[in-house]
């Protein structure tokens, strides 16, 4: 199986090393048909910025849409492509040693789909690559144990969630902007409404409402970056109250506003 640099994959338009880490934003050039199995000796994480993206990743959609971070360990074997071009992707390349280090992420991991929280460093990342690269060589230090970490979207005890678990986590997910109510949940796998509070927050290092939130704010970020509805109706598609609770919920989790996400994704664009 051929191991391939993104580089065979796309154009960078732009392109930043900092010791052990690649920053680097690039243009889809090969076709869906012409991009073989292979895998990457290091790990990397990839944002979607347009187009349609297929990835063999956990708890991935047949497609990916914009906004989507998708995080593959060392050693991923797989044949990731995006179905048409144009299209525009963020690559964070990590190296095997520097990720293997980071404390409980020397085990083998699946490659995963991360969320809202990864999507807010991903997009400051990205930012920082285009409007200043050094600081990139500062943050260097922190950005591989804080993207190993959320890559594995549990908490800190490392302990591997039941299978239970992950399907209510994803059901949420699926159904963020209309969330079935806890009491069904629990119903449904079997569980008191109390311990799925207690085990979500003690796997995912979160409230079960927080991570409503952040799946609210993914969708959110993907309709305003792709799509040129009014902000009001934006806001109601992904299940916020109205504008202003949207614009709230941006600010907290990923610190920008509506107006300011869509600057960010529509530099150099």
């Amino acid at each position: 199986m051929p191991s391939l640099p993104h580089a065979c994959l796309g154009r960078p338009r732009a392109d930043h090393v900092a010791d052990g880490i690649r920053i680097a934003e690039l243009d889809a050039t090969v076709p869906a048909a012409d991009v073989p199995e292979h895998e990457h000796e290091d790990a990397h994480i990839v944002l979607v910025l347009n187009g349609a993206y297929a990835s063999s990743a956990r708890y991935m959609p047949d497609v990916a849409a914009p906004m989507m971070v998708v995080s593959n360990p060392p050693g991923t074997a797989h044949r990731d492509r995006f179905l048409d071009l144009p299209a525009r992707y963020l690559v964070v390349e990590i190296a095997r040693d520097l990720w293997q280090s980071t404390p409980g992420r020397n085990t083998c991991r699946p490659a995963v789909r991360m969320h809202a929280d990864a999507l807010a460093l991903l997009l400051s990342v990205r930012a920082s690559l285009h409007r200043d690269p050094t600081d990139l060589d500062l943050r260097r230090e922190e950005l591989a144990p804080e993207l190993c970490a959320r890559a594995t979207g549990v908490a800190a005890t490392d302990r591997r969630p039941p299978f239970w678990l992950e399907r209510i986590r994803e059901r949420y997910h699926e159904h963020c902007s209309r969330p079935p109510a806890l009491t069904d949940a629990a119903r449904d796998a079997g569980v008191h409404p109390t311990s799925l509070s207690r085990a979500f927050r003690r796997h995912y290092g979160m409230s079960l409402g927080q991570w409503i939130r952040n799946c609210r704010v993914e969708c959110a970020a993907r309709l305003l970056a792709h799509d040129r509805r009014p902000l009001a109706d934006a806001a109601l598609a992904a299940g916020f109250a109205d504008q202003a609770h949207l614009s709230r919920a941006l600010r907290q989790c990923i610190g920008l506003t509506p107006g300011a996400l869509r600057r960010l994704i529509a530099v150099d664009s």
